[in-house]
């Protein structure tokens, strides 16, 4: 029995790569399972082409627009709603809700995450995965990385003098850093001092004398690695801001030995292709959100906040980025260290 199911939902990197847990279990039962999506941003594409169910991806300029003043939404409306679906799943927010309501032509079966509550600290996946009809924990996120990818990154490591040798992927930014703006303004909440992240870089070369670093980021955030980076060895830090492409990245990912990030969209991606990860979490609570996948996961947070209280509100409260200390880093990553 084959499957055409339709998702439609305008996501963040790291909510997409949540998605493909999703994705496994509305492939359950059937044969073939095909998957068309519909999200917005020039990355989705790169990122869903990585599910093993991927079919097509339609991009439209954004999902807030009202359908009425969309010509892009009306136009995709009936190009999808001619389709014989096995099922459309979206999302609660009401722009996304009526333009898949839109969509839909006569019988075919409509789910929206409305009819699904969140439960009191349950993870993203798990909700994604009852969403689908599946039990809590019977996927992973999981992202296929291509051949070309793989070149892709070997090519650029060797321009970068680093073919066969050991690296780790450092995330020190997010989409608040990649703006000119001040990093450390009150609403970049997943900002962590320059200065603390070269502490992190010193202390995880000194113990590895072989090991060579790979700051990643956009164009934008080259300024931010130079930073970090300023007084470390130079023939052992890489800064590859604007150089790292998702389907580079993603290859990078397979051939790095480990990564260190705050909470961000490739820290999903490492996680879900099974990279070793140390994520550093905020305000944002990782009972909701922490990254998972195959490979050894830590997560660090600010000390002290034992016992745990239920709810990202209280969790919001209590935690945030300056209270997690450089020890409470290397820390994890001595703990990672020996899988790696």
């Amino acid at each position: 029995m084959s499957r055409r199911v339709l998702v439609i939902r305008s996501c963040a990197f790291g909510d997409m790569v949540m998605l493909t847990a999703m994705f496994q279990a509305l492939a359950e039962g059937a044969s073939e399972t095909t998957i068309t999506m519909v999200s917005g941003g020039s990355w989705s594409r790169p990122v869903f082409d990585r599910s093993p169910y991927a079919g097509e991806c339609h991009l439209l300029p954004s999902m807030r627009i009202p359908f009425a003043l969309s010509p892009s939404k009306r136009t995709l409306a009936r190009e999808l709603r001619k389709s014989r679906w096995d099922g459309i799943w979206t999302w609660d927010d009401d722009p996304t809700l009526t333009f898949a309501r839109r969509c839909r032509g006569d019988g075919v079966p409509f789910h929206s995450l409305a009819d699904v509550p969140l439960d009191v600290d349950e993870h993203s996946v798990d909700h994604f995965l009852r969403f689908a009809g599946a039990e809590r924990g019977a996927y992973l996120p999981r992202l296929t990385v291509r051949e070309s990818d793989l070149a892709d990154a070997d090519a650029w490591l060797a321009t970068a003098g680093l073919t066969d040798r050991r690296f780790v992927l450092l995330q020190p930014g997010n989409k608040k850093t990649m703006r000119r703006a001040r990093r450390d303004r009150p609403s970049n909440l997943k900002y962590w001092p320059e200065a603390r992240w070269t502490d992190v870089l010193r202390g995880v070369l000194d113990r590895d004398p072989d090991l060579v670093a790979v700051l990643c980021g956009v164009a934008n955030e080259r300024d931010l690695n130079d930073e970090i980076s300023r007084g470390l060895p130079g023939d052992r830090v890489v800064n590859a801001a604007g150089d790292l492409p998702i389907p580079r990245l993603l290859g990078l990912f397979e051939r790095a030995t480990a990564m260190i990030s705050v909470d961000t969209g490739p820290a999903h991606a490492a996680a879900a292709i099974g990279c070793p990860l140390v994520v550093m979490f905020g305000a944002m609570d990782p009972r909701h959100v922490a990254p998972r996948g195959t490979g050894p996961i830590r997560i660090v947070y600010q000390a002290g906040l034992e016992p745990l209280q239920p709810g990202q509100e209280w969790w919001a409260e209590n935690c945030s980025m300056m209270g997690i200390e450089v020890d409470d880093v290397l820390s994890a990553w001595d703990d990672l260290r020996p899988g790696v």
